[in-house]
């Protein structure tokens, strides 16, 4: 997985953004994020990080369960009550889990991608797709913030603990109000080192030459083509079943 070409990496990412939205049945959408989990183990992603979507998973769940089922009271058997929220019919259930795989899936394809994609791959994918060199770099940079984020924001709240800040006391309304010790410092030195950036991207003559060259060129191979072949078959295999057959629809 990390040794295919990034624009085949790409395809990966866009398959599943695209072939989520063409069904309403839970089991199909739950096998299509299923099928996420063997590339993210033949690429090693770590545990950490498929811990993420399993809370997201989680957290978007319930949601869910609470908003969803209350469109579709009228349609379907009931299965059960919820305080507030009323009746809750097989059908509905069914929306609400499929509405939660639909949200997951992009998320943890998106994982994996950028999980196996050196941010200066992804750069000179987009610029190989013919895509503005800015707004490939743009991209890239946004990526390569996401850890230093994380960092940045244990840190802040490692120190905040040490200053005697409890986080995990107090109800929900003392807690939030808690969190603006966190968010506040942490805005405050993502807006610090994105004037660094500039700066340097400005004393580098960013955006000066159209043209953008690489130390090393990216060439399709034959394992690229036979795992982009594979990408695009099961994709038109879902899509003709899907319209043909109403496979994946409730």
């Amino acid at each position: 997985m990390h040794r295919l070409d990034a624009r085949v990496k790409l395809a990966y990412l866009a398959f599943y953004f695209a072939i989520i939205g063409f069904f309403t049945n839970p089991i199909v959408t739950g096998l299509i994020y299923l099928s996420i989990f063997p590339a993210a183990i033949v690429a090693r992603v770590s545990i950490k990080r498929l811990l993420i979507t399993f809370y997201t998973f989680g957290v978007v769940l319930i949601v869910s369960l609470l908003m969803w089922p209350s469109y579709y009271r009228d349609v379907g058997v009931v299965l059960f009550s919820l305080p507030v929220f009323g009746e809750v019919t097989d059908y509905g259930f069914m929306i609400a889990v499929n509405n939660v795989f639909k949200i997951v899936t992009p998320i943890t394809a998106f994982l994996v991608y950028i999980s196996v994609t050196k941010p200066y791959d992804i750069v000179q994918s987009f610029i190989k797709l013919k895509l503005p060199y800015k707004a490939a770099s743009i991209a890239s940079i946004a990526l390569r913030f996401l850890p230093v984020m994380f960092t940045e924001t244990r840190t802040i709240m490692e120190a905040q603990a040490a200053r005697g800040l409890e986080l995990s006391k107090g109800n929900i309304i003392k807690r939030l109000r808690k969190y603006t010790a966190i968010f506040i410092p942490l805005i405050v030195r993502m807006l610090k080192m994105n004037v660094e950036l500039a700066m340097s991207l400005e004393a580098r003559c960013f955006g000066v030459y159209n043209r953008r060259t690489f130390l090393n060129d990216m060439r399709m191979r034959m394992e690229d083509w036979v795992f982009l072949s594979l990408l695009l078959s099961a994709f038109l295999l879902l899509i003709f079943l899907r319209y043909l057959y109403n496979f994946g629809v409730l």
